[in-house]
């Protein structure tokens, strides 16, 4: 049985900008003397042992201008299976009366899709439509921000009504990720937040300046691992991938390779190269 935790770090020194990693995670799987045998003095095992008790993750910018109703950022968000969204309601939770917009610079087909089903859910959030600050359509200042398409939010809002764009036939990808996302309420989830990593020293053992390394590049590890997940998919999907053999008569030889030994063989790179920033 699960018992699920959210661990808050506040990173900078790594950082360009101010940020925190929120991490959902499994605490059980560290309970486990197995999973956790030979880590305490090995700091590479505690990394694994961390990521593998990982089940969502969410990196918020929070150096962001005043504009954009005063919006945290959303840098990186990965999750297994069902627990994204279960993350992003506790970190809006955490964050108080704050909206959440998207990375500003870039965002993928992916993380397009993911904020698009936040928006069937109009009985948990508000949607707020974000202004192109070079090409203000509105009057006030709250809502200027950098915008990804040329009118920001207000693309197909004439009168500025946010129903225009929650009309299913009229929403599409490109136009909400230029809306802030803010939760109407408290959400209820009955999961806790702890401020920093002295949780997981004072469950493994260890003090908490110890485990602080250890839980970064485990969150970092993660976040590789599914943006590779989520690489792999997309190649796959435009073409077959082959392992290439030769034959001692000199004869090549190409086995079709499925996803999941893809997968392994690159999980396997990271798990090698990747334990430091």
């Amino acid at each position: 049985m699960e018992n699920l935790v959210c661990i808050k770090v506040t990173l900078d020194d790594e950082f360009d900008s101010n940020a925190i990693a929120y991490c959902l995670l499994d605490s059980n799987l560290l309970k486990d003397p197995l999973s956790i045998e030979g880590a305490i003095q090995n700091p590479n095992l505690l990394v694994d042992a961390l990521y593998k008790s990982y089940k969502s993750i969410i990196f918020l910018n929070t150096s962001m201008a005043k504009s954009c109703y005063g919006s945290y950022e959303l840098m990186n968000w990965a999750a297994e299976k069902g627990y994204g969204k279960l993350l992003f309601d506790l970190v809006l939770n955490d964050i108080g009366n704050k909206p959440i917009v998207l990375d500003r610079k870039s965002v993928s087909p992916e993380a397009k899709l993911a904020w698009a089903s936040l928006f069937k859910e109009t009985n948990k959030y508000d949607f707020l439509p974000l202004d192109n600050f070079s090409k203000k359509l509105t009057p006030g200042i709250d809502d200027d921000c950098l915008t990804h398409s040329e009118l920001g939010g207000y693309k197909l809002l004439g009168n500025y009504a946010i129903d225009a764009l929650l009309d299913s036939e009229k929403m599409n990808l490109d136009q909400t990720i230029d809306y802030a996302v803010i939760a109407k309420n408290y959400i209820n989830v009955s999961i806790p937040v702890f401020e920093d990593p002295k949780y997981l020293g004072q469950l493994l053992g260890h003090k908490a300046h110890y485990i602080e390394d250890e839980f970064i590049n485990a969150t970092m590890n993660f976040f590789k691992i599914k943006y590779l997940d989520m690489l792999i998919k997309r190649a796959q999907s435009k073409a077959s991938v082959y392992d290439v053999t030769f034959a001692p008569s000199g004869e090549v030889k190409r086995k079709k390779i499925n996803e999941s030994i893809l997968r392994k063989y690159i999980h396997n790179a990271i798990k090698k190269y990747f334990y430091k920033f």
